[in-house]
């Protein structure tokens, strides 16, 4: 299959006209590229009989981009710090900076990411061709099981943290796309000690590809700060500002969900309102095109 194919699904009420049209979700097309797994999701814009965009588009004709990081573990280290300074989108001349993603930098401790994706960014990313993405860290600091702090002054870091993954083909991201774009910083292999005995480390960033799946994603979102919320007969609609997000991110509630205090204590929906901090787990459902929280902890 040619992984610069993308499918581009018609505009229609809802995408659940589509799966019951028999339209199977495993033929959307998987782009891949190196250190990144984007599952090609493209959802039409919306009426609102199915409620709002799932990533709180403003409709302008924009596509949109969400950026997932996580890390597989290593041994003989309990933090890895990091900041992710810049996420950009290149276009496929490489003649531009290309299209920033990240609204600010993010200092992300890496390990705590072992067994979930953390949203990074998500951005509306104008109608244009992209033949990669472009990552840059900075700032490591690592933490080891004995608890000394290895500072960035003990550690070398590769190209100066500065990792271009190429698409297997250019890419488009046409109005009303929602598209996921899945990193999986592979750390047991970006750290290694000098041999010439200083012990002096080098760090130069590793990126494997996720497997694609059609199953839902396990996700996290560490801060975030509610602007709105609206309840229906079908659940709440939770709209926040989340820290390295250029656009607002839209939260689905259900019964199922689960609302607490820091302390674990539980709380009503009532203790939602706008201006509340909390950070979310929960998952995107990959069949609907949607960020659903399971827990929601107020800050």
């Amino acid at each position: 299959m040619d992984p610069s194919i993308v499918i581009q699904l018609p505009q229609v009420s809802c995408v659940a006209e589509l799966l019951k049209g028999g339209l199977k979700i495993e033929q959307l097309v998987r782009l891949r590229a190196l250190g990144t797994a984007i599952l090609g999701l493209f959802l039409a814009v919306l009426s609102g009989a199915c409620g709002s965009d799932p990533a709180g588009s403003d409709g302008d004709g924009n596509g949109q981009a969400l950026v997932l990081i996580h890390d597989a573990p290593i041994h003989d280290l309990k933090e890895v710090w990091l900041t992710v300074s810049s996420v950009r989108l290149i276009g496929a001349d490489s003649l531009s900076n290309g299209e920033a993603l990240l609204a600010e930098p993010l200092r992300i401790d890496f390990l705590s990411l072992d067994s979930v994706s953390r949203v990074l960014t998500l951005a509306e990313v104008e109608g244009q061709t992209f033949s990669k993405i472009r990552l840059e860290v900075s700032n490591p600091e690592f933490v080891d099981t004995n608890d000394v702090v290895i500072d960035a002054s003990q550690i070398q870091l590769v190209a100066n943290g500065k990792v271009d993954l190429n698409f297997q083909g250019p890419i488009t991201i046409p109005p009303g796309a929602f598209t996921i774009i899945s990193v999986d910083l592979d750390l047991e292999n970006s750290i290694q000690v000098n041999q010439t005995g200083n012990g002096k480390y080098i760090l130069h960033p590793q990126f494997k590809l996720d497997p694609a799946t059609t199953a839902a994603i396990e996700i996290e979102i560490d801060s975030a700060t509610i602007i709105s919320i609206d309840a229906d007969s079908l659940g709440s609609t939770l709209v926040a500002e989340t820290p390295g997000s250029a656009i607002p991110v839209t939260i689905g509630i259900n019964a199922s969900t689960e609302i607490q205090s820091l302390a674990g204590d539980p709380l009503e929906i009532a203790a939602l309102v706008p201006g509340t901090s909390f950070r979310m787990e929960g998952y995107i459902d990959v069949n609907a095109g949607e960020i659903v929280a399971t827990v929601i902890t107020v800050l």
